[in-house]
Parts: structure tokens; sequence; C-alpha cells
């Protein structure tokens, strides 16, 4: 048997714009989060980080900020080559995203 909690998100998962504003929302916090914590666990500032990427410590900012939400695949294949990690993009559900 489905708990409450259960059954509100599977009646929210049916609206359509919903789930478009929570993967919106997933992926611009998860992204912004995943940024800063990368930069401080290397102890950079952001400013070293722009200038890893020819970038200005204002745009790093604004990448660190979960409201920004103007990634482009260029720019996180560049992040990620400053961090030396792999960029993994992937499709999911929605009921796996939530």
């Amino acid at each position: 048997m489905l708990s409450d909690k259960e059954l509100q998100i599977r009646e929210s998962l049916a609206d359509e714009d919903y789930r478009e504003l929570l993967a919106t929302e997933h992926v611009n916090t998860t992204l912004a989060l995943q940024i800063r914590k990368l930069r401080e666990r290397r102890q950079w500032s952001q400013r070293d980080l722009a200038e890893k990427l020819g970038k200005h410590q204002e745009t790093i900012s604004q990448w660190e900020d979960p409201d920004y939400g103007r990634y482009t695949t260029k720019t996180m294949q560049a992040i990620a080559k400053a961090f030396d990690v792999a960029l993994m993009q992937k499709f999911v559900s929605f009921s796996e995203l939530a």
C-alpha cells in the first residue's frame, strides 16, 4: 500500500508542467552545488577556477547559483576538464528522478 507521500508524488508527476519544473530545478541545483563542492575540495577560490577557465570570477559565481540555469554542454566539458573529472549526462524517467 502506498503512503500518502508516495500518492502525492505520483499525482504531482502526472502534471507535465510540474515534471518539467522538477527536472529543471534538479539539474540547476545539482550542477551549481557540484561546481562549488569540487572547487572547495581543491581549496580553490572562485577566482582560481575562473583563471583556469579563462573566465571572470563573476561567471563562476553565476555558475554556482542554482537559479542560473544556462549551462551549455561545452561549458560543462570545460569545467570537467578544469577539475580533471569526467562529465556524464543522461536521460532518466521522471519516476527515477523523483
